[in-house]
């Protein structure tokens, strides 16, 4: 074998070495989704343990997924108790119920409450665990892709704003209701009762996070008559037998844009602008036949290069966004109390722009006997929103 061979055949032998390991690095794992009674469960989510890849089960609850040797599986869906598996040789994964989430106690249409596995409405509850971290104003931004078919209509990020919230796209519906005129004119807004008592939307997103419990939401039959196009059910924090519990929340936070776009100098939009009404495209402007009056002239176009004036570049900065709550729990078997108050602050980005709220909240609970209860709760909120002054198209100033 001469040194040429040699040197190939150990470059091959060096290459395979390396590749060989790679091609065995991943296998395809298949397997079954079952419960108890051994029928098919579809759309089960499948993931590897501590990575990114994932699947969901087929109609017949098969899944296929490619792992590295030694994965292990996390196998979770809807009201099961969620399962990791390390045997990977075509597992059959059954699923057992999640018998403390069906024993959980829901709140329905007309205000009762019964057990999860009883309910047989769509009903979908959240709890504020959830959305406390979250960095918004308001409850119903908060709730923006955390519950299926409850569409969010975002604020925008203005300080002060809030969204409104459809629960199933219910505007479609009300397209075709018939006007007022008629005796339509139905509202796709959902119907919200905050602690059993009938509210607003402003008065649902001026809540503030700490102080609620969770929010359920009843999307069909589960609500009442009256809530057609649904229902949000608000239940605020309640005190808790035990010794007194103090607890703060603070929150901070930076808002700032990525990149600023690029304005047009004025130069630059004095020959955008000359070669538009060139080509007879209409503008704000009177008609002419003098062009001498339609057009910048040379001169002008000179002058305005040195006109140039970046809004952006002077007026915006970055903006703070706080939050701090204080809270105070506690009672005995005869009464509990809870009490909380909030301060909510969003600056904006340009100009002096920003918005400031309190909430508060108090309330005891009292066992009077063994078939009377009474319960006594205050709340409120107080906000401002600062805006600059701008002139509006009468010529008159407002905020």
């Amino acid at each position: 074998m001469n040194k040429k061979n040699i040197i190939l055949s150990l470059f091959i032998g060096t290459l395979l070495t390396f590749v060989m390991p790679l091609c065995a690095q991943n296998q395809t794992v298949t397997g079954l989704v079952v419960d108890v009674s051994g029928e098919p469960i579809i759309g089960a989510t499948v993931m590897v343990v501590n990575g990114t890849v994932g699947t969901v089960t087929d109609i017949d609850g098969k899944f296929n997924i490619k792992v590295a040797p030694k994965s292990k599986l996390k196998v979770s869906f809807v009201g099961y108790t969620s399962q990791i598996i390390s045997d990977l040789k075509n597992p059959r994964i059954v699923l057992l119920e999640d018998q403390l989430k069906l024993d959980e106690v829901v709140v329905l249409g007309d205000y009762g409450s019964q057990k999860l596995r009883n309910a047989t409405g769509a009903i979908e509850t959240i709890s504020t665990e959830e959305l406390k971290d979250l960095s918004v104003g308001s409850l119903g931004d908060a709730l923006a892709g955390k519950i299926n078919g409850l569409h969010v209509s975002l604020s925008g990020g203005r300080p002060g704003s809030t969204p409104s919230l459809q629960i199933r796209q219910s505007s479609v519906n009300t397209t075709i209701t018939p006007s007022s005129d008629l005796g339509g004119n139905a509202s796709p807004t959902p119907l919200y009762v905050i602690d059993g008592f009938i509210a607003d939307e402003g008065a649902f997103n001026n809540l503030d996070i700490n102080e609620v419990e969770n929010v359920t939401v009843l999307k069909d039959a589960a609500a009442a008559a009256r809530a057609a196009y649904g229902v949000v059910l608000v239940k605020t924090k309640q005190g808790k037998v035990g010794a007194p519990k103090i607890s703060y929340s603070g929150q901070f936070g930076y808002t700032d844009a990525l990149m600023l776009p690029k304005m047009l100098n004025a130069y630059d939009y004095g020959r955008i602008y000359n070669a538009a009404r060139a080509a007879n495209t209409a503008t704000k402007d009177q008609e002419s036949d003098d062009l001498r009056v339609q057009l910048f002239q040379s001169d002008e176009l000179e002058a305005m290069k040195g006109m140039n004036y970046n809004l952006l570049d002077k007026e915006w900065s970055a903006a703070l966004t706080q939050r701090h709550s204080v809270n105070i729990s506690g009672g005995t078997e005869k009464a509990t109390y809870f009490g909380g108050v909030s301060y909510y602050q969003q600056e904006g980005n340009i100009g002096r722009l920003d918005y400031n709220r309190w909430n508060y909240r108090a309330g005891v609970n009292a066992n009077i006997s063994k078939w009377m209860k009474a319960s006594l709760q205050v709340s409120g909120n107080y906000g401002e929103t600062n805006k600059p002054k701008n002139v509006k198209g009468g010529g008159s100033d407002g905020d």
